[in-house]
């Protein structure tokens, strides 16, 4: 190897030989046998590793000119309208220079794994969080799912029917997320689909719905507007004395300030969407009036945010026409008043979202149209910033589905059940078939990790 000797000429020196390294025992004879100079070496420096440490600090220096220089044009690109910055970098979508348009830099991210089944297939009903555990109330199901996992009579009866007729469940099942097992708990007062309700200090409330199942083209479609609370530490249902001043279905809700919001819906035969809002009173049993959503929906839900919005998203308008629209509700102004806020990308009803820490909510799958058809299950998911008032597509769903629910638990939300798009149409005597002999069983956990938020602006 070539290295610098003391008078700056090139020297020969042997490279090592791994193999014949001596050990200290053997160093004194070594010693008597080397045959190398006794020259010192002080002063001798390799020439390539001086060469590689200069290589580093010219890129380190081209790197630190670099960054400057970005800096210096991202400043000039976010402050002046007239630059010629093709991108740059913006902590926030609004107040870009004229002709730019901005991206999130972590649109797309998230994923969902496959979790343990639910006990049987299960649509329109709710799934509420209480601990590390998460109580699936009510729905329908295929008759013969739960003939087979509970022995039930009627389901047995109406299993044998062509087509089937749809179970409405009045099951409690707790879903164990640690474990990922299920259990069966104290049942229902009565059957319940398609209702709302919330999680209120530590009591499940279960408000509206259909206690009995119509085919979707009957007449006849009654709605509920009873109260029933379920106690996870007793074990205990209870029906309360309370009743809705408007009965409704296909309603949304959500707890805040010591209330049961409930808002939206439909009228009995779905002959009305609803747009008013009644806050139940758990202390009173009561209810009173609270002030009418700027647009009237069904098939919508609703989510608490900082413990002070209560928000509104998403369903069916009084024109049939699904919606991404939200609104919110301050629930500390004096003018209580519901205000818009950003429309989600993706219109739709029967969908789930649930609101996460730090200001955000997540909005994911639901029933679509193609323009002349409904029952089109729905992939998107999306997440929403209270500090941004901007929607953000994340990870979609491995199973397209609606009429299904999800709950926030730990630092995952879990996906419970619905249904797939329903392929079969019209049955053989032109009556609309029940896409509930096709709901699903599955489980999802959707996993994310909250990033800040970053846009490119780039110009257009």
């Amino acid at each position: 190897m070539d290295c610098l000797g003391p008078n700056g000429k090139a020297e020969k020196y042997e490279t090592f030989d791994v193999e014949n390294m001596i050990t200290p025992e053997q160093s004194s004879t070594a010693t008597t046998q080397r045959s190398a100079p006794t020259a010192s070496k002080t002063g001798r420096r390799c020439s390539l590793p001086l060469l590689l440490s200069l290589i580093t600090l010219l890129i380190s220096l081209l790197a630190l000119v670099l960054s400057i220089y970005a800096s210096v044009m991202v400043r000039k690109g976010s402050s002046s309208t007239g630059s010629s910055t093709a991108a740059f970098l913006a902590t926030s979508p609004r107040g870009l220079p004229a002709g730019y348009q901005a991206a999130h830099l972590f649109q797309g991210t998230g994923y969902f794994a496959r979790l343990q089944p639910m006990l049987y297939p299960r649509s329109d009903h709710r799934a509420f969080p209480i601990g590390s555990g998460v109580y699936l109330l009510g729905g329908l199901t295929n008759a013969l799912e739960v003939e087979a996992s509970e022995g039930n009579a009627t389901a047995a009866r109406d299993a044998v029917r062509d087509p089937p007729v749809p179970l409405v469940l009045n099951a409690t099942v707790l879903y164990n997320t640690f474990t990922e097992s299920s259990s069966q708990q104290a049942d229902m007062p009565e059957p319940r689909f398609r209702f709302c309700g919330a999680v209120l200090d530590g009591q499940l409330y279960v408000v509206g719905g259909m206690a009995a199942y119509e085919a979707p083209d009957a007449p006849r479609h009654a709605v509920s507007g009873s109260v029933m609370r379920y106690n996870p530490a007793s074990n205990t249902w209870q029906t309360m004395k309370a009743k809705l001043a408007h009965p409704r279905s296909d309603c949304c809700a959500a707890a805040i300030g010591g209330k049961l919001l409930v808002a939206g819906g439909w009228s009995a035969d779905y002959a009305d969407t609803l747009g008013s809002v009644e806050a139940y009173d758990p202390g009173a049993d009561a209810f009173s009036r609270m002030p009418n959503l700027t647009l009237a929906r069904g098939d919508c839900e609703a989510a608490v945010i900082d413990d002070r919005y209560m928000v509104v998203l998403g369903g069916v308008g009084p024109d049939g026409a699904f919606t991404g629209s939200m609104e919110a509700l301050d629930i500390t102004s004096a003018n209580l008043a519901w205000q818009p806020r950003a429309s989600m990308n993706h219109p739709r009803g029967d969908f789930a979202a649930e609101a996460l820490p730090g200001g955000r909510l997540i909005a994911m799958g639901g029933e679509a149209s193609n323009g002349s058809a409904t029952e089109f299950a729905m992939y998107e998911a999306e997440e929403y910033s209270w500090a941004q008032d901007e929607w953000v597509m994340k990870a979609p769903l491995p199973e397209a589905r609606f009429r299904f629910d999800t709950a926030h638990v730990g630092e995952r939300v879990y996906a419970f059940g619905g249904q797939p798009t329903c392929v079969s149409g019209l049955g053989s005597d032109g009556a609309k078939q029940s896409c509930v002999k096709v709901a699903l069983d599955s489980v999802w956990g959707y996993f994310d990790v909250r990033y800040p938020d970053v846009y490119a602006a780039v110009k257009e």
